[in-house]
């Protein structure tokens, strides 16, 4: 079978409350795997079967934390520990991570397991579970900018510097290029005034140009006073997009289904580049796809 080589260069107990150092040694990475199955539970593995390890995990994090979902579970490298993805915090405002559980002695771990090239697991699980929730995103609640044939869409945060570089970028190279659908997902714990100027992007008479209006500073000095009552529901509703979409930071850009991660100029516009030479057909599945979202309003 095939041998793994594992390391934990530090990996936290998921409660937090001790560090455990593990070693190459202690790990007798080099042994042969008695369980080799690539993640993704097909078989029932030693005591438990995929529902009860659910269950388990599912009851050992409720526990521990508020409003906590296990999405799925996976075979990790190391027999007998388990993948776990789940969503933490409190709806809509929920985020996708992964974490490690040990069902035999009820012990969960948070942090990577690296392979010997360098590369954690569990990375292409969540990464797989982002792409299908953003693939299944309504755009019907997000403020549309511009009428090209590239459907870009953007998570985006009114005070984040970043994300305002990218706003210039797809504007002043792009503009003709894309269609933008832009969510706000305000990082208020870093950005004190960012929530508010969603509200007022969201609860304005024209919320494409209020928003072009907000990333170029007209806010700074004075963060706009807005009925937080009457923003409510749209405000919620690009959390709710945010959540579901598995966003973290801003800012996230999606080209045609691409996800990018962070202001990757070079990326974002090989996406754009590669999808803007099938145009015209993009244009009419772009009108079928604005139709779609206009009957669903």
């Amino acid at each position: 079978m095939k041998k793994y080589s594992c390391l934990f260069s530090v990996v936290f107990v998921f409660i937090f409350t001790s560090i455990v150092f593990a070693s190459g040694d202690s790990l007798n990475t080099k042994t042969e795997c008695t369980v080799c199955v690539p993640p993704g539970l097909t078989e029932q593995i030693g005591s438990f079967t995929e529902s009860e390890i659910i269950e388990k995990a599912q009851g050992f994090i409720s526990a521990r934390t508020k409003d906590s979902t296990v999405i799925e579970v996976g075979n990790s490298p190391i027999p007998g520990l388990y993948e776990v993805l789940a969503l933490f915090g409190e709806p809509p405002k929920q985020q996708p991570s992964i974490f490690y559980y040990y069902p035999d002695k009820n012990l969960a771990l948070a942090g990577n397991i690296i392979d010997s090239s360098g590369q954690p697991f569990g990375l292409d699980r969540l990464q797989e579970y982002q792409a299908r929730k953003m693939k299944d995103l309504d755009l019907s609640s997000a403020i549309k900018i511009g009428n090209g044939p590239v459907e870009v869409v953007v998570f985006t945060d009114p005070d984040c510097p970043y994300c305002r570089k990218l706003d210039e970028f797809l504007t002043s190279k792009h503009s003709k290029d894309i269609t933008q659908y832009v969510f706000l997902f305000p990082l208020s714990n870093i950005h004190p005034n960012a929530e508010a100027k969603a509200r007022h992007i969201l609860c304005s008479a024209d919320p494409a140009g209020e928003f072009a209006a907000t990333l170029s500073g007209k806010h700074d000095k004075d963060a706009p006073k807005v009925d937080n009552g009457h923003c409510d529901e749209k405000m919620k509703k690009h959390y709710e997009a945010s959540a579901k979409a598995g966003i973290n930071g801003t800012p996230v850009v999606m080209v045609e289904k691409k996800r990018i991660d962070g202001f990757n100029v070079e990326l974002i516009a090989k996406y754009i580049a590669e999808s803007t030479t099938s145009a015209p057909s993009k244009a009419t599945s772009q009108n079928m796809l604005s139709a779609k979202h206009a009957k669903s309003r």
